[in-house]
């Protein structure tokens, strides 16, 4: 009796229970689909940020390329897209994205990650 509720429950579960932090799916490198969570998204968007800084902290001004980024320790995610919107040499706004609806920003002058675009 015990087996047969088992069973029950088991075939009663909904198939693809996600772990329920927002999830997106994108396209990796490979062109397979992943699911990126909003935690993902955030966590390389913190590290650009990172880099940003470092990056100022050598020339003064913040940049336009992300390319630039990887002198200072950022690795563009396959299944993330970061773009820095605006940058000078006080200011910047970063948003990162995978391929999902949810868009993340960091801005300097508020100095966090909020939800939305820049």
């Amino acid at each position: 009796m015990l087996l047969a509720g088992l069973a029950m429950l088991v075939v009663a579960m909904p198939i693809g229970c996600g772990s329920g932090d927002g999830g997106t799916t994108a396209s990796n490198k490979t062109g397979t689909q992943k699911s990126v969570s909003d935690k993902e998204v955030q966590s390389d968007l913190r590290n650009a940020v990172m880099a940003m800084e470092a990056s100022y902290t050598d020339t003064n001004n913040y940049t336009m390329k992300v390319t630039d980024l990887a002198k200072y320790g950022y690795t563009e995610g396959g299944d993330v897209v970061l773009t820095i919107v605006r940058a000078d040499t006080t200011t910047y706004c970063v948003e990162a994205k995978g391929s999902g609806t949810q868009t993340w920003h960091y801005a300097s002058k508020t100095g966090s990650v909020e939800q939305g675009p820049c």
